[in-house]
């Protein structure tokens, strides 16, 4: 399907990108029936739109593996596309635990979400990796050169799992969490609402000059990272405005 200039087109997100696509999720427009629990995905390429995409189930994220989009839903499950579908992949959850994004790490799948939801994808579906003794949500995760695992959440909730062993990593703050990155120097980055952003080893956190809770400049509701290492890091705020640039 095609979008005509008069589709009544309203973008929700953009769920990710290939080297030469682009994929927006958006609400529901004129010649689409969905409901709203449900994903329309509009695909890109050179600017012009090569399809439209009807998944039944409400997506958080995608994912870009071998060059194809994987699509997380809300409740574990993936959608994988074959030419011009996304099947489903029937990972669900045995409990409601809404999730938010998904990773990939040294070739295995990884998610994260609420009720300290940070799972792994085996072959018989999906694990939880780790086990903290308070309430929270998480919302991203990375993982190390070491193979730490990192995840970040709700009211300062950062943790640190090697092996069996997991930690939590005290910050001064109890600002939700929304992001992590990894510099190509080994510098971990974590930002979250009010603007504030922590840098540190992996051990020791102070906040770095960019960050709005320190700077005083207007904080943006939330403020996500995004990079891997190798890539340097960008920091960005909701609605995609920029927060700093690559360091």
């Amino acid at each position: 399907m095609k979008l005509s200039s008069k589709s009544n087109l309203e973008v929700a997100s953009i769920l990710g990108n290939s080297p030469d696509h682009l994929f927006f999720r958006c609400f529901p427009f004129d010649g689409m029936e969905a409901d709203m629990d449900e994903t329309i995905i509009i695909e890109l390429k050179d600017g012009q739109c090569v399809a439209t995409h009807l998944i039944r189930e409400e997506c958080s994220s995608m994912l870009i593996r071998q060059g194809e989009p994987l699509c997380l839903g809300c409740f574990g499950n993936l959608h994988m596309r074959e030419q011009d579908s996304f099947r489903a992949l029937d990972f669900e959850l045995d409990s409601a635990r809404y999730l938010v994004a998904v990773y990939e790490f040294h070739n295995r799948i990884y998610t994260v979400g609420q009720d300290s939801a940070a799972l792994r994808l085996e072959k018989s579906g999906w694990i939880d990796l780790l086990k903290v003794d308070v309430d929270c949500d998480f919302y991203a995760m990375a993982v190390d050169p070491s193979g730490g695992l990192y995840v970040a959440g709700s009211s300062g909730q950062l943790y640190r799992s090697i092996g069996d062993t997991t930690e939590r990593i005290e910050l001064p703050t109890n600002a939700d969490l929304f992001g992590i990155a990894i510099t190509i120097d080994g510098e971990l980055y974590v930002c979250g609402e009010r603007g504030c952003v922590f840098v540190g080893n992996g051990d020791q956190f102070r906040v770095s000059p960019c960050s709005g809770c320190e700077t005083g400049h207007p904080s943006p509701p939330f403020a996500r990272a995004q990079g891997e290492r190798g890539t340097g890091m960008s920091l960005f705020a909701s609605r995609a405005r920029r927060h700093s640039d690559s360091w």
